[in-house]
């Protein structure tokens, strides 16, 4: 069964290119609290947006994926579901 995580970051665009402004936080609201930092001329151009990662489980054993230290294999733990800009 897998599960959906999200992170929450700052955004603007530059022309229309998508930029980035912080690093991934774990909640809305301590989004909030960091685009609060910013001067409020810049504030308004700030957007918030939320980036939605499917865990899976890991799987030891099987043919596909990397080879760790002690020999097992490790399929990758996450895939990108989606990414919503507010």
């Amino acid at each position: 069964m897998s599960k959906t995580v999200e992170q929450w970051l700052l955004f603007k665009y530059v022309g229309l290119e998508f930029t980035p402004l912080s690093k991934p936080f774990k909640t809305r609201e301590q989004t909030e609290k960091a685009r609060e930092k910013y001067p409020e001329r810049l504030c308004k151009m700030i957007g918030l947006g939320v980036i939605r990662i499917k865990k899976q489980p890991v799987r030891l054993g099987g043919r596909s994926g990397e080879i760790c230290s002690n020999g097992s294999v490790q399929k990758p733990a996450s895939n990108l579901v989606s990414i919503r800009l507010q």
